[in-house]
């Protein structure tokens, strides 16, 4: 009887391990060919391909190459079928070939790909359809062209910029845009065999001041680009018609240039308009008497980044920004240290700057001209603002209010403020007295007294209805 179950327990073993070899060999084995198809079958660099077939064994590695240039894998599925997508790699113009292979099977087969040349233009203002103004730079990239081959860059139909590709056919360039009427134009990228490629390109109207503020009868000059040729064209100055002789046209590069003298109104910033007789039109804003200097943010702690806005100033001068004591005028910082600012064709800039460990206090944030005297560089202030420096540590305030008090009492709060143990001098940005229902409160920050550094007072008339109960004066400073 131990004979027979052992017997029947060795069958049974064998049995299983013949159907696990007989599953195995069906996982593995595949009569059909290695087949591939792709889809598309020509484009441009980056264009996904899907790819997909069948293979020659189930569950197996499938490995995708460009030319000689791995791409990609993926693993057949129960049935042999498998499908990746892939993007075209960075490649000169022409046939390439993709190749599967089978890696169990050492198999392969391919399809042929057809590269095609392409450009892509990136101007300053945005992104495709591409648009800019006369004299912005635009940055044009092209793929797909022969390799090491010279490019030369075409708007329409003038050279504008030339390079060479490197050995998968790609270049970057730059160009400035070209004074033009208002339009849209071709650029085109043909290397020195004749490939080619192009995209549009849409020139919109733009005007700049010289100078970009000033005070009012100031004379100004406008300088207009972009608009149609041999256009009238209107300009206001914040909807004042300031049209010289109530007529300015365009020429045939759709250019123009007036002057005007500044209109006799309150300080400010305005908007300066030029439309041409077609709709056309561009603006920029103009400030009055002068240049402007903003920080942000106006308040802030040692250390903190400091980022100087400046607006109105004269374009042919770079500008110094300096930090000073207001108490003593010592200069702490200067961009110099860094590099100057220049400003833009309209008058701005922007220069962040790390402000040095230094003690709390106001301190004057100017901008100054930086010019050339006597074969020497020396600067001009124009204009200035204030910045505040905090103290970073942490600020102990108390509050006392007293214990009781009485309707129609004239009770009187006072307020400490403290860092590191030694009464300071702070804003009190807040004092509250919440009623005892909760339901009211009076807002007494306006009545905050100081009595000397570090203490405040704060005198309230408490009401003669008032009802009984426990007060909360909050204070934030």
């Amino acid at each position: 009887m131990l004979r027979k179950m052992l017997m029947r327990g060795l069958v049974t073993a064998l049995f299983a391990l013949i159907l696990t070899q007989t599953n195995i060999l069906n996982l593995t084995a595949n009569a059909s060919p290695l087949t591939v198809d792709i889809s598309p079958t020509s484009g441009a660099v980056g264009t996904v391909i899907e790819v997909w077939g069948v293979a020659d064994t189930f569950g197996g590695e499938i490995r995708v190459f460009w030319d000689d240039r791995f791409i990609g894998a993926t693993t057949s599925n129960a049935t042999g079928h498998y499908r990746i997508e892939i993007e075209a790699p960075e490649s000169t113009k022409g046939t390439h070939i993709i190749r599967v292979w089978d890696i169990t099977s050492g198999n392969n087969a391919t399809k042929e790909f057809e590269v095609s040349p392409e450009i892509e233009l990136t101007p300053t203002e945005g992104s495709p359809p591409a648009w800019g103004m006369f004299g912005r730079n635009v940055t044009i990239k092209g793929t797909g062209f022969n390799g090491f081959s010279s490019i030369t860059v075409y708007f329409s139909a003038i050279s504008v910029a030339s390079t060479t590709t490197n050995d998968f056919g790609s270049f970057e360039t730059s160009f400035r845009i070209p004074s033009m009427p208002n339009g849209t134009y071709t650029v085109e990228a043909r290397d020195s065999g004749g490939n080619s490629a192009t995209a549009n390109f849409t020139i919109i109207p733009k005007i700049v001041t010289m100078p970009t503020s000033g005070s009012p009868f100031t004379p100004v000059r406008i300088f207009g680009s972009g608009f149609d040729a041999n256009a009238n064209v209107t300009a206001t100055f914040n909807g004042f018609n300031i049209t010289s002789f109530n007529k300015v046209s365009t020429d045939l590069s759709g250019t123009f240039i007036m002057e005007f003298y500044v209109p006799e109104v309150a300080d400010g910033k305005y908007t300066i308009e030029a439309t041409d007789s077609s709709g056309n039109s561009a603006e920029m804003s103009f400030l009055v008497p002068g240049p402007r200097l903003t920080v942000k943010p106006e308040k802030a702690c040692a250390t903190s980044i400091i980022t100087v806005y400046g607006e109105g100033f004269d374009l042919h001068y770079p500008i110094v920004v300096t930090v000073n004591d207001t108490k003593t005028m010592t200069r702490i910082w200067t961009s110099l240290m860094t590099g100057e600012a220049f400003p833009d064709e309209y008058g701005r800039f922007e220069l962040s700057f790390e402000f040095p460990a230094s003690k709390p206090g106001i301190y004057n944030v100017t901008a100054e001209r930086l010019l050339e005297f006597e074969e020497a560089l020396v600067t001009e202030p124009v204009v200035w603002t204030l910045l505040t420096i905090v103290d970073a540590s942490p600020l102990n305030v108390e509050v006392d209010v007293g214990t009781i008090h009485f309707p129609g009492e004239i009770a009187e709060f006072y307020i400490q403020t403290e860092a590191n143990g030694t009464l300071v001098d702070a804003s009190i940005n807040r004092a509250t007295l919440y009623y005892a229902n909760g339901t009211q409160q009076v807002d007494l920050t306006a009545n905050v007294e100081t009595v000397s550094a570090g203490i405040y007072r704060i005198p309230y008339a408490i009401p003669g209805d008032a009802s009984p109960g426990t007060y909360a004066l909050i204070v934030e400073a």
